[in-house]
């Protein structure tokens, strides 16, 4: 029985295929301490697979109209259901390099940006353990993610 549910597990996971993303809505900045932005934002995720996917933390390269700003950090483990598009709060964090605050409030001030997450976003499906290599470049609107400077700079 047991090899059995095995080998039904591993034929699923070569059936897998990566979720799609379908945009974003309701960035949400909680704090910026110690040079870690921190926020949330709602992605919409369609998962065309039979079974439900568990993204697991990971960590990303962060970059803005091509400028490294550091680390995107998945902060804690989100699921995405089988078979439809969901809506899952990503709560994400950002170890900024040195100086990285001065460029982001730069940016904050344009109506939109190019941003780029480069890395490995780690995953299970079926408890497999499931990598995937992201390079996701996105223009994004920078006045949709209803940004509070004075957050930026701690007031």
């Amino acid at each position: 029985m047991t090899i059995t549910m095995l080998a039904l597990a591993f034929s699923f996971s070569g059936c897998f295929v990566a979720p799609e993303f379908k945009g974003y809505q309701n960035f949400q900045f909680k704090k910026l301490e110690n040079n870690t932005l921190k926020f949330s934002i709602d992605l919409n995720v369609d998962n065309p697979n039979v079974i439900g996917i568990r993204v697991r933390k990971s960590e990303l390269d962060f970059t803005i109209e091509n400028t490294y700003l550091g680390k995107a950090r998945i902060a804690e483990g989100v699921k995405i259901k089988r078979k439809r598009l969901n809506t899952i709060t990503l709560p994400l964090e950002i170890q900024l390099e040195k100086g990285a605050v001065f460029k982001l409030l730069r940016y904050a001030t344009k109506k939109q940006v190019d941003i780029q997450l480069t890395g490995v976003v780690k995953g299970s499906a079926l408890l497999i353990p499931k990598r995937q290599k992201i390079d996701e470049k996105r223009t994004i609107n920078v006045r949709d993610l209803n940004l509070n400077l004075g957050g930026l700079m701690g007031g």
